[in-house]
């Protein structure tokens, strides 16, 4: 008869900690009800003391979250941290001017720790 695996259980709880998360969707709570967002319609996050307000397309919504909390959620593909007080959506950047973002309207400061690799990130001709 062929043994047991050892330290079964242990595999049982590790595959449990690598389980995959959704991709593109970003479940927030709101007034004791888990709302799924897409992640790509997140246009900004902006810090409020212990909560931060997610800017989408359709809505504004805020959360009890720091903004490194929120940051390690959302894709680093598409969005950046760019100020202590502001993690944007890329693909969602309408122009820059002085180092002010615009995004659906609202100007985003870009702090000077940021500048640099912004302009890295962003596809310039």
């Amino acid at each position: 008869e062929p043994d047991e695996p050892e330290g079964e259980d242990s595999e049982e709880t590790e595959a449990e900690d690598d389980a995959q998360k959704i991709e593109g969707k970003l479940f927030i709570k709101v007034d004791h009800q888990l709302i799924g967002l897409d992640v790509e319609q997140i246009s900004m996050v902006e810090a409020m003391a212990d909560y931060v307000r997610i800017y989408t397309d359709a809505k504004r919504y805020i959360v009890y979250s720091s903004m490194k909390g929120i940051a390690n959620k959302l894709p680093n593909h598409s969005f950046m941290r760019v100020h202590r007080s502001y993690i944007v959506n890329l693909n969602r950047i309408s122009s820059i001017e002085d180092n002010t973002l615009v995004i659906n309207g609202n100007l985003v400061p870009v702090g000077v720790t940021y500048q640099k690799l912004l302009m890295k990130r962003l596809n310039t001709l």
